[in-house]
């Protein structure tokens, strides 16, 4: 008897399979996953999600509050929206999804922000989507930058007036800078290497702007440079084709980023006289 067969009862064959059986599941789930993924439809939790909004200081800006309705539906919302200076609260409006299902946003202020309540005398469940639009309106003077607007305090019920579980998504309001309405500052504006049909004139500016001369005979000018759209500090324009011996008048243009435009006052050369030839 050998000792294969002595230990033969106590052996059992190995599942080969086994390694393409867990490929397999792999397969099949992954499958699964792409042609049907998960949607907030199977979600356990609705969701109250503050937008976002931007505005100039001393304006006012609209901030949509959505929502996303859940496994049990919704049929009465209430939440607290938090944020600091410079936002302060203006009024709020129902959102569409709301109006739809007979309900209504109101809407006052409490310490550090304003309290939304999403109603209704009826027991109908608030579909996906805007429930209530707050006005907010941003302080005059305010730092650019964003604010955030926390949302706190949900309270939800269904439509036999239990609790329901609902989450929040913070929003913001971005306050943009104030525009550009300050020119360019010229300075150092000069006439050099001056010839009989020719002179160079160079200037410079505070911030990068572009580059134009005006000049002619007299203070109406007449004549102006090709527009040198480069952004500089430091300007240069060559006149050429001038006449000799001739007192010209010119003055330089500049215009920034923002579209002010900056003119010098009236600056004057006066042209070599022609070399002789005789």
């Amino acid at each position: 008897m050998t000792l294969r067969n002595t230990l033969s009862p106590y052996l059992k064959p190995v599942r080969h399979r086994t390694h393409l059986q867990y490929l397999f599941c792999f397969v099949l789930i992954s499958f699964l996953a792409a042609f049907f993924p998960a949607t907030d439809a199977f979600a356990q939790t609705a969701r109250v999600t503050v937008g976002t909004a931007s505005g100039l200081p001393g304006t006012t800006v609209n901030v949509s509050v959505g929502f996303t309705a859940g496994a049990t539906p919704v049929s009465m919302l209430q939440f607290d929206l938090l944020y600091s200076a410079p936002l302060s609260y203006s009024s709020v409006a129902t959102g569409q999804a709301a109006a739809n299902a007979g309900k209504s946003a109101v809407g006052n202020q409490i310490a550090g922000g304003s309290r939304i309540v999403v109603f209704g005398l009826n027991q109908t469940g608030i579909g996906s989507g805007s429930v209530a639009v707050v006005q907010f309106n941003i302080a005059g003077v305010a730092p650019a930058g964003p604010a955030t607007i926390a949302i706190t305090g949900l309270v939800a019920s269904d439509p036999n007036a239990n609790p329901v579980q609902v989450s929040g998504v913070n929003g913001a309001v971005t306050v943009l800078p104030p525009p550009d309405t300050t020119p360019p500052v010229i300075s150092g504006v000069s006439s050099s290497n001056i010839t009989s049909n020719s002179a160079r004139i160079t200037w410079t500016t505070n911030e990068a702007s572009d580059t134009q001369v005006e000049y002619g005979k007299t203070t109406s000018y007449g004549s102006s440079t090709t527009l040198n759209g480069s952004m500089v500090t430091s300007h240069s324009h060559t006149l050429s084709g001038l006449s000799a011996n001739t007192t010209y008048h010119y003055r330089v243009k500049s215009k920034d980023a923002a579209g002010n435009l900056a003119t010098s006052p009236d600056y004057t050369f006066k042209t070599a006289a022609a070399p002789d030839t005789t």
